[in-house]
């Protein structure tokens, strides 16, 4: 009986986590077509943008600029085509950074001062 009980709560257990989403921590629109997420949880965030387009032009503070120590991971997807001037400065937690091949052009300092 122990080990059948021990089983079904290893599989409850397994059964929770496998299809657990991502925490959304914050989120909302940063282009005529894109949009940003924030997920994760405590210091170990991932910024997902998507959609399709150019980025708004962030000179001094972004949407997520609050959150820009905390950020590990930068997701883009396919179909951004401009990342703009700095959209993205100052992500000193940053340790990996996607970039499609949709992506035609960076402006300057759009990563001035990031820690990768």
């Amino acid at each position: 009986m122990q080990k059948f009980r021990k089983i079904c709560i290893l599989l409850a257990f397994f059964g929770l986590s496998v299809g657990a989403k991502a925490q959304v921590v914050d989120s909302g629109i940063c282009g005529a077509n894109l949009t940003w997420e924030l997920t994760g949880s405590g210091s170990n965030l991932t910024l997902t943008i998507s959609g399709t387009g150019a980025m708004t032009n962030y000179q001094y503070e972004y949407p997520w600029h609050s959150q820009r120590a905390i950020i590990k991971t930068l997701v883009m997807e396919n179909g951004i085509i401009t990342i703009t001037r700095g959209a993205f400065g100052g992500l000193t937690g940053i340790t990996e950074i996607t970039i499609p091949e949709s992506v035609t052009s960076i402006s300057g300092f759009a990563f001035a001062n990031c820690s990768i």
